[in-house]
């Protein structure tokens, strides 16, 4: 199918990952931090780049900021187990800085999920529902 780099510091998901996509028939390059994956994609270009978003050294926000810069029409895929909405907003703003703004994001976040002072209030869950 496609070749796929693979990036995360953690040796087990790393592994995980890579099984999967390999089953699912694509061709999978691992690199264990950002900036092996550069080196990788100095000697070949993937068709998708799927990266763990916390590693230590180079994290996944700075890798799509490389790989934006040497590569701008290649996908990247940015995971996490610990995201948060701020981290998803400087992700998307990344991609696209002229289509939207942290508060342009969070305004809408906050129309459809309610704000954060109201989820503590217990006042709004996700999908605009009250308790």
């Amino acid at each position: 199918m496609s070749t796929i780099l693979l990036v995360d510091d953690d040796p087990d998901i790393l592994k995980l990952i890579s099984l999967r996509l390999t089953a699912a028939g694509h061709s999978v390059k691992g690199a264990d931090s950002g900036e092996k994956a550069l080196a990788v994609l100095a000697a070949s270009r993937p068709e998708l780049v799927i990266t763990d978003l916390k590693m230590g050294g180079m994290d996944g926000l700075a890798l799509f900021d490389e790989i934006r810069k040497q590569a701008p029409t290649l996908p990247v895929i940015i995971l996490t187990a610990h995201g948060t909405i701020p981290d998803a907003v400087a992700g998307f703003s990344a991609f696209s800085p002229s289509r939207s703004t942290e508060s342009t994001c969070s305004s809408r976040w906050n129309r459809r999920c309610g704000s954060p002072e109201s989820d503590k209030a217990g006042a709004r869950k996700p999908g605009g529902a009250t308790s």
